[in-house]
């Protein structure tokens, strides 16, 4: 019997899944449709490489539709039904004896177990199966399959491994090998190969964060600088024909799609972008979904993801690189975020898209026609986070998605079929490309370890490392009295909620949601609470639970995505972000009524309650903050702060504001004093702010600040291929 911790080889996993289709399509299975839903979640799971996640919990979730963090001790459905399903399976193999593949739950656990039995040698060839790739022992027969009614499958069946690997129905691949492309100091990341393999083009971006494009030669290692402009140069694609370099530029001043010559040149500007999403940041490592370019095969135009005003969805347009004005090609839902990382098809005439439901990395492929716009399919439907997608040789579809945890690299095809995890490559891999001719990646590899460090402030005194791990630890917030802290942590193997002593010790992880998004936990006032962001039916919603991590419910969900919350200095009430009409707002929701009601009309963000409860302060966008009274009214920025590059990194004291005030090395925090109306530098950071979370926080006396950075961070490409 084949261990859930073995790969599997292709021509199994074939063989599996039409099992798996014949037996929920069978008259057994056809009338329970949970039990199909259970079997087909675990099955896919295992094929997949994933039957460590095949928990009671989990399981819990994604099948019978429970609340993240529901106790199953107290809801055993996962156990009663598990015992339903192998009842099923023994009834439907009583029913169909001949079965060459056998699927079984075992008792004491959720992970199948498989069997595929020796066929005839007619049985092979009409499966495809070369006779000579079945190792089957000299002199040893099959022992019978047998079912008692209502019995389980019987351990000890004789297992055939087949050997060989590729995709069923191809021609056989040699073992896959990895090889670097890159391996500098610092951040290399969105390869892509040229049409015929031997060059690539990357962003490396510097000490200082800044993106600049390089081109290498994979036959000599030799790699040249492109671009120095100063700005964040990203997203780069050869043309069809090799000779040109679509990119896109990123500064304070512009978002724009340029092309150059591939060999370096003068670049040529072809048009400005407003992709809801893509502003420019303090550092190029973290523009991480790219809107494209993408070309399209007769080099005369590129796929974007634009709109075409500030309230309207992202949508993918064909730009022409000479004459001629934009073409919509997509249309995704109004109200979402819509579609990037566009990718077009060989012909030219079908375009991928990562299809966004939610703010929270809620998305899957999406294939339109260019021509007809009713012609439009989901590929995959695991409203999961998608960071990369690449057409490969023929229909083979590749792209990097933490469906089941951390990012991996999977295939499918563009007739659909369940994403397989593509052999040879580990986790935390994303942004891959493929080159025309040959079935080869390219993808990139992350390192990124962050850690919670504490200062005291005015003293003088060395930062201390409080809470650290090989992974991250960040988005952090300390209790009223100052004697907890709760923080998101993927030490685990998932972003998790995690909390322990201010002095860093005596951790506890307090959620297991297994990959589903959880962020900006934030205590209570009387310190008993905590509030977060998490997921549910595919938005992003509020939630809150004790502080030992019992009692999670969700508080405020809907529609739109509700982010980023935080208490109201009382308790009565939490601030989120909305998205209204495509803009995010803050709002306040009074838990006692559960009336929310919306602060702000221009534009919104993480919000904060002042100390003595009459105004509410709150991010403006991607830079500045601005106040407005709590019970809504005049919006206006705080004098002084309307343009700080904040990067979510603030805290409101009774003294002031404490702020990210710097947009490049030094990172340096400042206290924005209510009472002066003037900002003063309190503490320089020695390493890079962890960007995107809100990992500053200070004690209630303003002695001590808190913060996360990257204690050890980069990246490097490498490339999957064939051996020779």
């Amino acid at each position: 019997m084949n261990e859930p911790s073995q790969p599997l080889h292709p021509e199994e996993v074939a063989l599996l899944q039409a099992q798996l289709e014949r037996m929920v399509a069978s008259p057994v299975f056809r009338q329970s449709e949970r039990l199909c839903r259970f079997l087909r979640f675990v099955v896919e799971a295992r094929l997949a490489g994933n039957a460590e996640m095949l928990k009671e919990a989990l399981i819990g979730v994604e099948v019978y539709d429970r609340s993240p963090g529901y106790n199953p001790k107290v809801e055993p459905i996962v156990r009663n039904e598990a015992r339903r399903l192998r009842a099923k399976i023994g009834e439907y193999y009583e029913s169909a004896p001949g079965d060459r593949v056998v699927i079984d739950l075992p008792k004491g656990g959720y992970v199948p177990s498989f069997v595929i039995r020796v066929a005839q040698e007619e049985e092979k060839k009409a499966a495809g199966v070369p006779v000579a790739e079945v190792a089957v022992p000299a002199g040893r027969r099959m022992p019978p399959v047998w079912m008692g009614a209502g019995a389980t499958v019987v351990a000890g069946l004789l297992v055939v491994l087949l050997l060989g690997k590729g995709r069923t129905g191809g021609a056989l691949e040699p073992p896959a090998r990895l090889n670097p492309l890159t391996s500098f100091d610092g951040f290399e990341f969105q390869a892509n190969l040229s049409p015929d393999g031997s060059r690539f083009v990357f962003v490396k971006s510097g000490p200082t964060g800044k993106g600049d494009l390089f081109v290498g030669s994979r036959a000599s290692g030799e790699t040249t600088l492109l671009t120095a402009d100063g700005g964040q140069n990203v997203c780069p694609a050869f043309s069809p024909d090799g000779r040109w370099i679509a990119f896109l530029r990123l500064s304070p001043k512009e978002r724009a799609v340029y092309v150059m010559p591939s060999g370096g040149g003068e670049e040529r500007r072809i048009r400005e972008i407003a992709p809801r999403g893509v502003d420019w940041i303090q550092e190029g490592s973290s523009v991480r979904y790219c809107p494209g370019p993408a070309w399209f095969p007769d080099g005369k135009a590129v796929a974007v993801s634009d709109r075409t005003s500030d309230d309207r969805t992202n949508a993918i347009f064909r730009i022409p690189l000479g004459d001629g004005g934009a073409t919509q090609v997509t249309y995704p839902e109004p109200g979402t975020p819509g579609d990037s990382q566009p990718v077009v098809g060989p012909e030219g005439d079908r375009v991928i898209a990562v299809r966004a439901a939610s703010e929270r990395g809620i998305t899957d492929l999406i294939l339109q026609s260019v021509a007809n716009r009713k012609e439009v399919r989901q590929l995959t439907n695991d409203h999961a986070a998608i960071e990369g997608v690449c057409w490969c040789k023929g229909d083979r579809i590749v792209f990097s998605s933490n469906r089941t945890g951390s990012p991996m690299l999977w295939e499918t095809s563009v007739h659909g079929g369940p994403p397989l995890a593509l052999e040879g490559v580990g986790r935390g891999v994303a942004q891959p490309t493929c080159p025309r001719d040959v079935f080869e990646v390219a993808f990139t590899e992350t390192f990124r370890n962050t850690n919670i460090w504490e200062v005291d402030v005015g003293s003088n005194g060395r930062p201390r490392r409080l809470i650290a791990s090989s992974r991250k630890n960040e988005s952090m917030d300390l209790s009223p009295d100052g004697g907890r802290l709760v923080f998101i942590s993927d030490r685990s193997g998932t972003r998790e909620i995690w909390t322990g002593k201010a002095d860093g010790s005596q951790l506890k992880q307090l959620t297991a949601y297994g990959g589903i998004a959880v962020g900006t936990p934030r205590w209570s006032p009387d310190g008993r609470q905590i509030v977060f962001d998490t997921v549910k039916e595919g938005r992003s919603a509020i939630a809150v639970m004790n502080g030992d991590g019992s009692g999670r419910r969700i508080v405020v969900a809907g529609e739109s995505d509700h982010m980023m919350p935080s208490w109201s200095r009382d308790g009565r009430a939490i601030y989120f972000a909305t998205r209204v009409e495509g803009r995010l707002q803050v709002a306040r929701h009074t838990l006692a009524t559960g009336v929310t009601v919306q602060l702000t009309r221009t534009l919104g963000g993480e919000a904060a309650e002042s100390v003595d409860g009459k105004t509410v302060y709150f991010e403006h966008g991607t830079a500045g903050i601005w106040q407005v009274p709590v019970e809504g009214g005049k919006e206006s920025a705080v004098p002084g702060l309307e343009s700080v590059p904040h990067a979510r990194h603030w805290k409101v004291t009774e003294e002031g504001i404490y702020y990210l005030s710097s947009a490049a090395p030094p990172w340096t925090i400042a206290l924005y004093r209510f009472a002066s109306g003037r900002s003063q530098a309190v503490f320089r950071m020695e390493s890079t702010p962890v960007f995107r979370s809100p990992s500053l926080t200070v004690t209630a006396d303003g002695r001590r600040l808190i913060y996360a950075q990257q204690d050890h961070s980069g990246s490097d490409i490498l490339i999957r291929s064939a051996r020779p």
